[in-house]
């Protein structure tokens, strides 16, 4: 990506620099931010908690030392997952928003645009998504290194601090997301970034009448098996 900080003062000069991509990795990696985005603080939370249970039934002789080799495994696995979740919300989402652009004033339509709104919005998440991922990492070297200060004494000393830089920055990448998103649709569509925002309200509105319908349904579909 072109100046990347750009996303964060002048997200029109972004797009524009950027609405052409051609290598299939950039795409990749623009998923895999997206991904990690979504999934990432729980993921590494449940990863970590992995590894404190399975060192627990170290210690009882259920399981050997090399089960903890399934800490590094599972976060190998959340990175797949998350860009596979990511894949799927960019259509949707891209898709959502294309059409009610369309009925708002929109003039360009195109599916692949409104996915890049989407993945480029969700770059402004990749400072706090670094800082998460390093503090994951070392946390979990230091576990590996030392189970015993964290399995006996309960020395939780890497969660603050986890959880302290993740709040932080992700509060500040969550406003300006919303703005890159707005602005990008606006630019996608040659329309205004007001519209933008609008596009992406009546999407997120109809997504959630559309989810919560679904489970109304079968909610009631589920009534003569449970009696």
């Amino acid at each position: 990506m072109k100046n990347y900080w750009y996303l964060f003062y002048r997200p029109s000069a972004f797009w524009e620099q950027n609405k052409v991509i051609k290598s299939k990795w950039a795409i990749f990696l623009l998923l895999l931010n997206a991904g990690f985005t979504s999934v990432g603080f729980y993921g590494v939370v449940l990863t970590l908690a992995l590894g404190f249970f399975l060192y627990g039934f170290m210690m009882l002789g259920d399981v050997s030392e090399t089960s903890l080799l399934f800490i590094p495994l599972s976060f190998l696995v959340l990175f797949l997952i998350s860009w596979l979740i990511a894949f799927i919300i960019s259509y949707v989402l891209g898709f959502s928003t294309k059409t009610v652009s369309k009925w708002i004033g929109g003039k360009s339509h195109m599916l692949q645009d409104h996915r890049k709104a989407y993945l480029f919005s969700m770059l402004t998440y990749l400072p706090s998504n670094i800082a998460l991922l390093i503090v994951a990492v070392l946390s979990t070297i230091l576990f590996l290194q030392n189970p015993e200060q964290v399995y006996v004494e309960r020395d939780f000393t890497f969660l603050p601090v986890l959880i302290g830089i993740w709040i932080i920055l992700h509060i500040v990448a969550s406003i300006r997301s919303i703005f890159v998103w707005c602005i990008s649709i606006g630019r996608a569509e040659e329309m205004s970034a007001w519209k933008g925002f609008l596009a992406i309200i009546v999407t997120i509105i109809g997504l959630w009448i559309i989810l919560m319908s679904v489970i109304l349904i079968l909610s009631i579909a589920s009534v003569p098996f449970s009696s």
